[in-house]
C-alpha cells in the first residue's frame, strides 16, 4: 500500500468521519479534504475503517447509556444477575416487549448493546 501524502489532512479526515458517524451526525468535508481523498490511494482504502470505528464507538456509546441509567437508578432499565455477571435491559419506548440488552461480565466487561425480547431477558441465567 503506498503512503499517505499529507498525514495531518488523513487524521482529520479519520476524525471527522469517525466521529460523526458515532454522533449520526452528517460528515462535511473542506474542499482540500475531498481533493486528497481523490487523489490519495491509501486514505481512500481506509475510508471502510474509518466508517467502522464510528460505528463501533455509537455502539459502545448505548451501551454506556444503558448502564449509566442503571447506575442512577433509573426505574426503566432492568437489572438481572446472572452465571455470568449482571444482565441490563432497557426497553423501547415504543414496544416495551423488545429492547436493548447489556451485559457486564463478573470482571465489569460491557459488551455492545442487543436487541432482544422482554422474555429473552427473562430466561437468562
Amino acid at each position: 500500500m503506498k503512503k499517505c501524502t499529507n498525514p495531518q489532512i488523513r487524521g482529520e479526515i479519520a476524525l471527522e468521519i469517525a466521529f460523526n458517524v458515532a454522533q449520526r451526525k452528517d460528515i462535511h468535508l473542506t474542499p482540500e479534504q475531498s481533493q486528497h481523498l481523490v487523489q490519495c490511494e491509501s486514505c481512500n482504502q481506509m475510508l471502510p475503517l474509518w466508517f467502522k470505528k464510528g460505528e463501533a464507538a455509537h455502539e459502545t456509546g448505548k451501551a454506556y447509556s444503558i448502564v449509566n441509567l442503571a447506575e442512577e437508578g433509573d426505574s426503566r432499565v432492568l437489572k438481572k444477575n446472572t452465571q455470568s455477571g449482571t444482565a441490563l435491559f432497557k426497553p423501547y419506548e415504543d414496544d416495551s416487549s423488545k429492547g436493548l440488552l447489556v451485559r457486564i461480565s463478573s470482571t465489569g466487561t460491557i459488551s455492545d448493546a442487543q436487541e432482544v425480547t422482554l422474555d429473552e431477558f427473562n430466561r437468562l441465567e
